[in-house]
C-alpha cells in the first residue's frame, strides 16, 4: 500500500499501456484468438512445469521445502535458514516480477491493478489448498475456467458463482482441494 500510494505521488493516476509484441490474431476454424494470449499461456505453463522441476528436482527445491515445513530442523542440520527465506522471497519476487511484464500488455498499467489479482491469487490458494503446489496450480485452472466461462454465459454472475465455490469448497474441504486443513 505504501509503493502504491508512493506510485500515485509520483506518476498520478493516468493509465499507461504496452503495446503487446504480438498483435497478431490467429483464426483457427471459427474461433480467433490473439498470438499474445497465446504466448502467454505457453509461458506460463513453461514457468509452471520450469517451478515445479525446480521445486522437486533439485537440491535447492529440497531445501525450500524443508525450511517451509521445520525451519529449527534444519538450522540443526546446518543450513543458514536466513539466506534460504531471503532465497524464497527473492524467487517470489521475480515470478511477480515476471507475471506483471507478461500480462502488462493486455491490461492498462495502474498504482492499483494488482488488486483484483491478488484477491483472485487468494481464492485460488484457498481452493487449491496452501502450501500444495499441485493443489494451486488445480485451482488456478478451476477458477479461471469457471470465470472465463462465467463472464461469457452468465455476465457479472460468474464472480458469485466463483464465491460460491469457495465457500463449498471450504465447507467440505476445508484444506483445499489438495491440501491439508490446519490443526
Amino acid at each position: 500500500m505504501i509503493l502504491q500510494q508512493g506510485t500515485l505521488l509520483c506518476f498520478g493516476t493516468q493509465e499507461l499501456g504496452i503495446l503487446s509484441p504480438f498483435p497478431q490474431i490467429l483464426e483457427i476454424g471459427d474461433t480467433r484468438i490473439s498470438l499474445s494470449r497465446l504466448v502467454i499461456i505457453f509461458l506460463s505453463v513453461a514457468i509452471c512445469i520450469t517451478l515445479y522441476l525446480m521445486m522437486y528436482k533439485t537440491s535447492f527445491g529440497k531445501l525450500l521445502r524443508a525450511v517451509s515445513y521445520d525451519p529449527e530442523a534444519v538450522t540443526l542440520q546446518g543450513v543458514n535458514t536466513f539466506w534460504i527465506f531471503v532465497a524464497c522471497f527473492a524467487l517470489g519476487s521475480g515470478l511477480a516480477g515476471l507475471a506483471g511484464s507478461i500480462i502488462a500488455p493486455l491490461f492498462s498499467i495502474t498504482p492499483s491493478m494488482g488488486q483484483n489479482i491478488i484477491f483472485i491469487t487468494f481464492l485460488v490458494l484457498l481452493v487449491g489448498g496452501i502450501g500444495s503446489y499441485r493443489g494451486t496450480i488445480a485451482g488456478g485452472l478451476l477458477i479461471g475456467l469457471l470465470l472465463s466461462f462465467g463472464f461469457q454465459f452468465l455476465g457479472s454472475a460468474a464472480e458469485l458463482i466463483v464465491f460460491m465455490l469457495v465457500i463449498v469448497i471450504l465447507i467440505f474441504r476445508p484444506g483445499g482441494l489438495l491440501g491439508e486443513a490446519a490443526e
